[in-house]
């Protein structure tokens, strides 16, 4: 590594040092970690059943709205890109999860359906959904999981609108 280079990953570095002194960018960090162990614990969780966090979500949805969904509103639903949705959609239909149907008259409507064996699964992971929520939030009071639910809204509506 020449010492130009090495300069400037040193400035870089000092900048990241001085970001983490503020109160805002440890909170955000402090947000990604809290959500990326969540995850990772409801993973682990689901191995079992060769479905992640995201799979689960997709099914609970399609139960939510009677079993069908457009594959469009279910990617708003989920708030992630169209490629993440296309790809646990993938999973879920390998396993025959789920079904993805062409509609309309161009057949560029797609729409998702839950099949018998994704409705089974969804219902064994429903006890798991309950403790998921239980263990993640024993460690606050009920006042500080509304106070915390009401800041995390507010981020959230925050950073939705920015991203219009």
């Amino acid at each position: 590594m020449n010492d130009s280079f090495g300069r400037e990953i040193q400035l870089v570095k000092d900048e990241l040092g001085r970001q983490s002194q503020d109160w805002a960018v440890e909170a955000n960090h402090l947000i990604f970690h809290a959500a990326n162990a969540l995850e990772a614990y409801v993973n682990k969780n689901h191995l079992k059943y060769g479905v992640s966090q995201r799979g689960i979500a997709i099914l609970h949805l399609l139960v939510e709205n009677d079993g069908k969904l457009p594959q469009k509103r279910l990617t708003r639903l989920l708030n992630r890109t169209k490629q993440a949705v296309t790809s646990a959609l993938a999973n879920l239909e390998k396993r025959h999860l789920v079904v993805r149907e062409e509609g309309g008259r161009d057949h560029r409507r797609r729409s998702v359906r839950i099949t018998e064996e994704g409705l089974k699964i969804a219902q064994e992971c429903l006890p798991l959904r309950k403790q998921f929520y239980l263990t993640f939030m024993s460690s606050v009071s009920r006042e500080e999981g509304q106070q915390l639910s009401a800041v995390l809204n507010k981020l959230s509506k925050k950073v939705i609108a920015g991203m219009k």
